[in-house]
């Protein structure tokens, strides 16, 4: 009898990193923050009120970068298909 034994990373947590070298880093302390969750309690830490915050003018150099390693990641590295398209649905600061 064969064995069949095989394991699954079924609950992993992939961590991709890159060195994206120098680009123009905004001025992050002009947004404004909170540090309460929508239901009123206490976050332990700041977090940008706009949940949009790569949609800003100021942060499209970012979002643009952050969208090629983005499909880097998914076509490079996991093989997804190039006819999928991936997309930023949310983003915010934490500090």
């Amino acid at each position: 009898m064969t064995s069949s034994r095989q394991i699954f990373p079924l609950f992993s947590t992939p961590l991709y990193v890159n060195n994206l070298g120098n680009f123009a880093k905004p001025d992050l302390r002009q947004l404004d923050y909170t540090n309460l969750t929508p239901s009123g309690e206490s976050f332990g830490f700041l977090s940008s009120v706009d949940k949009n915050v790569l949609d800003r003018p100021e942060l499209a150099g970012i979002r643009t970068l952050i969208q090629g390693e983005v499909a880097f990641y998914a076509h490079n590295l996991f093989a997804v298909t190039r006819n999928a398209e991936f997309y930023i649905t949310n983003s915010w600061i934490n500090w």
